[in-house]
Order: C-alpha cells, then sequence, then structure tokens
C-alpha cells in the first residue's frame, strides 16, 4: 500500500485522526510540531502588526481564562463525546520545532509517501508543500467563510450555527483556500464550549478525511470552490467574543 504521512501538533484530536487513518493507510511517519517560544513570540508580533496590539493583549487574556475555567469546564463533555474511541498511535513518530524546515523535508523525500494529512500546524510554506504529491487538510470550519481558526465558534458568535462545520480540502500557498474536497456541519447545543466544538469537528471530519485519502490514492479525488460564501480569515477570540459566543448559544437553546 502507498505510504502516507501525518503532520499535526499533539493534541487528542490528532491522536483520534491518526488512530483512524492507520486502520486503513500505510502511515509511513507521524510529526509532530512543538513550536518553540522565540517562534510563538515571532507570530504574536506579526499578529500585532496585522490586528493592533490591544486586541492581541485581549487575545491573551481569553487564553488565560480559558486555561483556568473553559478547559476545566469542558472535560466531562470532551468524554462524552470521546466515549470508547481510542487514540492511540502505532506509527514511527518524529518531533521537530518547524514542520517546514530542510529536516522535515529531507525527511519527506526518504520516505517518499503518496500523500500528506495536516492537522493543525503551522502554515506550510511552498518548499514543503511542493515536497509531496497533494496534502489535505482537515480544518475546523466551512470554508470560505471560516478560514484561520476556530470556525465553529465564529460561525455561533456570529448567529449562523448553520455555517459550523468542518472542512477537508487540498493545501495550496493561502490560508485555508485549497479546493473543497468535502464539508459536513456539526449540531450545535448548549453544552457547547470553545473546547468541545473542535472535537464534534473532528469526529464529523475524520471519516471524510479517510474517504478523502482513498480517494487520492485511488486516483479518483475531485475538488470543488463555494463561491456562494463570502471568505474571512479569523483569529483566536477575546473575552468579550466568548460572552458574544455564549449568548447566541443560549438564543438558540431558546428557539429549539
Amino acid at each position: 500500500m502507498l505510504p502516507i504521512v501525518i503532520l499535526g501538533r499533539p493534541s487528542l484530536t490528532t491522536d483520534l485522526l491518526v488512530h483512524e487513518l492507520e486502520k486503513s493507510f500505510n502511515v509511513a511517519a507521524v510529526v509532530f510540531e512543538h513550536q518553540p517560544v522565540q517562534a510563538k513570540l515571532r507570530l504574536l508580533e506579526r499578529r500585532c502588526k496585522r490586528i493592533g496590539l490591544w486586541t492581541v493583549i485581549q487575545q491573551l487574556l481569553f487564553l488565560i481564562w480559558d486555561r483556568l475555567y473553559i478547559a476545566r469546564a469542558s472535560n466531562r463533555r470532551i468524554q462524552e463525546l470521546i466515549g470508547h474511541h481510542k487514540a492511540d498511535i502505532r506509527s514511527r513518530t518524529r518531533h521537530v520545532h518547524d514542520v517546514n524546515s530542510l529536516e522535515v523535508i529531507t525527511f519527506l523525500q526518504e520516505i517518499k509517501p503518496a500523500c500528506g494529512v495536516i492537522s493543525g500546524t503551522s502554515i506550510l510554506r511552498s518548499p514543503l508543500i511542493e515536497s509531496v504529491p497533494i496534502w489535505l487538510n482537515i480544518h475546523c470550519g466551512i470554508t470560505p467563510r471560516y478560514r484561520g481558526v476556530h470556525g465553529a465558534f465564529w460561525a455561533v458568535a456570529e448567529g449562523r450555527p448553520e455555517l459550523a462545520g468542518v472542512t477537508i480540502h487540498q493545501i495550496d500557498a493561502g490560508v485555508d483556500t485549497g479546493s473543497i474536497i468535502a464539508q459536513e456541519k456539526i449540531e450545535i447545543d448548549s453544552r457547547d464550549t470553545y473546547r468541545t466544538l473542535p472535537v464534534k469537528q473532528y469526529f464529523k471530519g475524520i471519516p471524510l478525511l479517510v474517504t478523502a485519502v482513498k480517494h487520492v490514492l485511488d486516483g479518483t479525488l475531485t475538488t470543488y470552490k463555494r463561491t456562494d460564501l463570502e471568505s474571512k480569515l479569523w483569529y483566536s477570540p477575546t473575552i468579550s467574543d466568548y460572552v458574544r459566543f455564549q449568548r447566541q448559544l443560549k438564543a438558540l437553546s431558546k428557539e429549539r
């Protein structure tokens, strides 16, 4: 069977994805990206230039709130969603600071995968994209409206829960701008949080991704673009954004 490779950041959802792909494919390797502090600081610097220092400060305050409160409050619901699903990894793993490094590109040239799968890494640059015939991404949002991060969260916060979902798309040089392979909506309920939504999205998206990889390997993959949705790039929320999200959840629950 033709080999595939997975690049991701260590997380429960990535582990679930790897476990499911291992059932159907020859996963030659899993490369985990661990960004050093310096890289995260450079990212914050670029974000400050793009969206402003005050907004970034508010985002950082939200991340503190998330660690102290939202993560703990979400644990029980996440365990309910996961249920009996396993997340163990059998493939050989490699740990790097940057998936775009020469180290990773050389490694991929040795493996010669027929397909690469992405789960939450840094944006892929051209040399890495070109090192593998095709890259597929599992994106937590309905593109092109919810590019960037936390797509389902923003869909709810905007009052558009019908656009909360997951997209499997081909990687190109843009940020979540690649051709769409499949999309699926998720159900939103009053117990949802910033933390539970990605778990729901991965459970919807993993079967779509498995099918997409099969089509890549047998040469039958088809893609499409959506022109019915406006395109927008989203970033991490602030505390006020999360309050708006919670209000929309309450309003949605009353409607039902």
